[in-house]
C-alpha cells in the first residue's frame, strides 16, 4: 500500500493508490534512477564525509606545526577570506517552469517530480542557484554583477570579476611598433602559459607581468605568479621576444569621441574606478544561473557553491523540494506512489470513487484496475474483452468511460500511459 498526498481547502488527503507496477519501481531514464539510488545513499555518504573532515582537521593541525612557504600561506588566506557564511539552494528557472506547468495542465497525466528535477539539473542555464547571506551587516552584503548575474563577496573580488567584461567596454587592437633596441642577455617566460614576458631589465617587463597575471591568473596572488616565472638565457628566445614585442596590444574605449590608445594598466584602473560601481548590486540574497558559478572570482566562495552543486547533481533534493512548492502554488496536485513513495505531480486532483454507486461499464473498469494497477489501455481491453483491441467496437466501449474518469481524477493516468485507481484511506 502506498500513500498519496494532494492539497485541497488547506487539508492534505492521504490516498492509497494500490500502485506497485514495475515501471514505478524502476522509472525510465538513467539520470532519474541515479538520483533515486543516490537518495538512499545520502546518509552513509554524509557520515563518510564527516569522518573525512575529522581526518582533514587532524592533518591541518599537524601541518600547522611545520613552516610553510609564502605561496601556501597566501592561498590559504585567500580561501579563508573568500568563504562567506551563506545558505545555498537550487530553484527552477521561472520561464522554463511555466512551460512544464502548462504541459502538465494540458496532458492531465501524472509525472514524477524527480523527472522534472532532472530536466533542470541537466541544463545549468535553466537551473538557478539561490545564495543568501546569513549576516545582516552591510559589510557582509553579496555583490552581484548586473551584466551576467555572477556574485562576489568582496570589493576586490568583484573588481576582479568585472575585468571579465572588458571586451564590452574596450576594443583590443594589435599594432606595429618599433622593435626593442639594445643588448639583452636573458628573457623571462611565464611558467604556466609559456608566454615570453621580456627581459627583467626592460621597461615593459613589469607591465607585461601584470597584464598576463590579471587576464589569465587572477585567481592566484601576484606574488605566487611571479614565483612561476622562468629566467632563460637563450638567444633564440630573446630574438623571438623582440619580434613579438614589435606588435603590442592597445586598448580603445568603445563609443568614445577620441581614439586614445591605452595599455592594460590604464584599462584595469578605468574598469575598477568607473565600470565596477555601475555593474555592482549590493544584496543580501542573489539568484543566478548555475552556468555562471565558474565566474565567481573568490576561490573559497566558488568552491563552496560548486560543492553544493555537485551534491545537487548526485541527488537534487533542494530542487525537488522547490518544485513541489512551485507546483502547489501553480494549482497542481502532488501525491506519493511507488514502492519508495516518490512524489508525482498532476493537474487533476485524485478523487476516489465508490464503485458500488456507478453504472456497470464504469464499475468493471474500476474493479479491474484495482486488481491490476499499472496496466495500459491495450492491457485493459484485452483483460476485460479477451481477443478484442482498442480499435474494435467492444474495445471502444470499454474505453469510453476513461476520458470522464481521468478528467474527474477517479483514475490516474501516468506519464507513460499506465493507469491506476486512487483508493481513500484516511485524511489529516
Amino acid at each position: 500500500m502506498q500513500d498519496a498526498e494532494t492539497e485541497s481547502d488547506g487539508r492534505d488527503f492521504i490516498l492509497d493508490l494500490n500502485f506497485v507496477p514495475e515501471w514505478a519501481r524502476q522509472p525510465p531514464g538513467e539520470e532519474t534512477q541515479r538520483f533515486k539510488d543516490a537518495e538512499h545513499r545520502e546518509r552513509p555518504k554524509i557520515e563518510r564525509k564527516e569522518r573525512r573532515r575529522h581526518i582533514a582537521r587532524k592533518k591541518d593541525a599537524s601541518r600547522s606545526q611545520r613552516p610553510r612557504d609564502v605561496s601556501e600561506r597566501t592561498k590559504e588566506r585567500h580561501v579563508k577570506e573568500a568563504a562567506p557564511s551563506v545558505t545555498i539552494h537550487f530553484i527552477p528557472d521561472q520561464k522554463q517552469l511555466a512551460v512544464i506547468v502548462r504541459r502538465i495542465h494540458a496532458s492531465k497525466r501524472a509525472y514524477p517530480v524527480i523527472e522534472a528535477a532532472s530536466l533542470f539539473v541537466s541544463n545549468p542555464n535553466v537551473c538557478m542557484a539561490k545564495i543568501e547571506n546569513q549576516h545582516d551587516s552591510n559589510n557582509q552584503m553579496l555583490l552581484q554583477c548586473r551584466s551576467c548575474g555572477a556574485v562576489a563577496c568582496s570589493n576586490d573580488g568583484f573588481i576582479e570579476h568585472v575585468l571579465c567584461h572588458v571586451d564590452e567596454y574596450f576594443e583590443c587592437r594589435e599594432e606595429e611598433v618599433a622593435a626593442p633596441a639594445g643588448k639583452f642577455v636573458c628573457v623571462a617566460r611565464c611558467g604556466l602559459s609559456g608566454i615570453l614576458l621580456g627581459p627583467p631589465n626592460h621597461h615593459s617587463y613589469a607591465e607585461k607581468v601584470q597584464e598576463v597575471h590579471s587576464i589569465r591568473y587572477k585567481h592566484i596572488s601576484l606574488e605566487e605568479y611571479q614565483s612561476r616565472i622562468e629566467i632563460l638565457r637563450d638567444p633564440e628566445l630573446i630574438e623571438q621576444w623582440k619580434k613579438d614585442a614589435a606588435r603590442q596590444r592597445r586598448y580603445y574605449a568603445k563609443g568614445a569621441e577620441s581614439d586614445v590608445p591605452m595599455n592594460w594598466i590604464d584599462v584595469e584602473a578605468i574598469m575598477a574606478k568607473d565600470i565596477a560601481p555601475k555593474l555592482m548590486r549590493r544584496v543580501k540574497r542573489v539568484v543566478m544561473p548555475v552556468s555562471v558559478i565558474g565566474k565567481i572570482p573568490e576561490t573559497g566562495f566558488r568552491s563552496l557553491v560548486e560543492d553544493a552543486w555537485q551534491h545537487e547533481l548526485r541527488y537534487p533534493a533542494s530542487l525537488s523540494f522547490a518544485l513541489r512548492v512551485a507546483f502547489k502554488h501553480k494549482r497542481l496536485h502532488l501525491f506519493r506512489a511507488g514502492s519508495r513513495g516518490h512524489y508525482f505531480v498532476t493537474a487533476v486532483r485524485p478523487m476516489p470513487l465508490n464503485s458500488e454507486y456507478v453504472i456497470d461499464s464504469i464499475r468493471e473498469v474500476l474493479m479491474y484496475l484495482r486488481e491490476k494497477p499499472g496496466c495500459n489501455r491495450d492491457e485493459l481491453v484485452s483483460g476485460l474483452r479477451p481477443g478484442e483491441t482498442v480499435t474494435s467496437e467492444a474495445g471502444k466501449k470499454v474505453l469510453a468511460p476513461l476520458g470522464w474518469l481521468i478528467e474527474r481524477g477517479h483514475i490516474i493516468e501516468f506519464y507513460n500511459g499506465t493507469l491506476s485507481v486512487p483508493l481513500a484511506r484516511s485524511r489529516t
